[in-house]
């Protein structure tokens, strides 16, 4: 049991000694073989040095100095180096002669320039960027040209004109803030002409009404409902598949202190273009609401409130709006026989002239007479 221990150290013992051996031989192989081996000849570094330099040129952006060096003695491959970089510096030279037509606003000259790149086969990204440029500004330039504008629809169809150009422009962060301006204005304008085409409407309506233009006053509805859906005038209008047939009114019990002027305008209109077509009752009602105003909006409003009263200050105070606003224009006959029967009969003794029933102008002319003389 205890004799192979013996065996594996004399074993071990018998291995080194081999391996002791074989070192000792290699090294005096090696030895024998460097004492006949010339040593090795100094490497050339001047071409890798060279070349280094020149990278660090081009990486600092100096490709004339970098040219220079390839220019100075031949490398391997240095013909296609130096075209390269002859190229280069042409593209460069291109893209400064192009910066410096841009600064100056000289476009003529930057096209020129950007034709002559392209001709030589020095077209680059910079180069192909810098060629949209002019087309771009001149966008630009009629766009401003074309200020004030007269419709939200010129200025829309001028930004839809600009839209290819945008890519551009909006590298200078001035035109991105100088469009967000333009862009805010044509959502102000449409606003103001909606407003505005809402008013012209409304403000035809009085007339419609009044001279019986019935059609016209149902056409120019359809038109605000376009506009305005909620304008207030639809409030009071009771619609018959989305379109009011010109009888149905929804007439309030009151008219409250806290409406705005707009919602008191639309149901006197509302009133008063249903008016003719509203049963005896309801006609009533709706003269008492508007009796209730010391001054209607409308002049739609006046007349039927001088109709329904048939007041002679009522009936009076129409008729010289009509005249004030409707001009030559003739006044609803049941106006002026309102007028005829409350004003004439009060007369007295005055030397008027009448007829069965007199115009508007010979109504005020026999009241001023008749306030004359009862002053004497």
């Amino acid at each position: 049991m205890y004799n192979r221990p013996r065996h594996f150290f004399a074993n071990l013992s018998a291995i080194f000694a081999l391996r002791g051996m074989t070192v000792a031989g290699l090294c005096l192989l090696i030895l024998a073989g460097c004492g006949k081996k010339k040593s090795a000849p100094e490497y050339d570094t001047s071409n890798s040095q060279r070349l280094l330099k020149i990278c660090e040129n081009l990486q600092a952006g100096e490709v004339s100095e970098a040219l220079s060096l390839a220019k100075e003695s031949p490398l391997p491959g240095s013909t296609s180096l130096t075209e390269i970089l002859s190229n280069h510096q042409a593209r460069q030279l291109a893209v400064q002669q192009a910066n410096d037509a841009l600064a100056a606003s000289d476009f003529d000259r930057l096209e020129d320039i950007v034709q002559d790149a392209e001709a030589k086969g020095l077209s680059s990204p910079d180069i192909l960027r810098i060629r949209t440029v002019p087309q771009a500004l001149h966008a630009l330039e009629s766009f401003c040209a074309r200020t004030p504008w007269e419709s939200s629809h010129a200025l829309a169809e001028a930004l839809n004109w600009l839209q290819p150009h945008l890519e551009q422009l909006e590298q200078a962060p001035s035109f991105q803030d100088y469009l967000a301006s333009q862009q805010a204005l044509l959502q102000k304008m449409r606003q103001q002409e909606r407003e505005s085409a809402i008013n012209r409407l409304t403000a035809e309506f009085d007339s419609l009404i009044l001279t019986g233009r019935h059609e016209e006053f149902l056409d120019d509805l359809q038109k605000l409902q376009k506009l305005s859906p909620a304008h207030s005038i639809f409030e009071f209008l009771s619609a018959e598949n989305g379109q009011w047939q010109g009888t149905g009114v929804n007439i309030p019990l009151t008219i409250p202190a806290d409406w705005s002027a707009g919602r008191r305008q639309a149901l006197e209109l509302a009133l008063a273009a249903a008016g003719g077509s509203l049963p005896e009752a309801a006609r009533q009602r709706a003269g008492g609401l508007l009796a209730s105003l010391q001054t209607p909006l409308t002049l739609s409003g006046a007349v039927m409130k001088a109709l329904v009263s048939e007041r002679l200050e009522d009936s009076l105070s129409a008729l010289t709006r009509w005249q004030a606003e409707m001009g030559q224009t003739k006044p609803p006959a049941d106006l002026l026989q309102i007028c005829c029967r409350r004003l004439l009969p009060g007369l007295g003794g005055a030397q008027v002239q009448t007829s069965s029933c007199p115009g508007p102008q010979e109504i005020l002319t026999n009241l001023n007479i008749w306030a004359r003389d009862s002053q004497k």
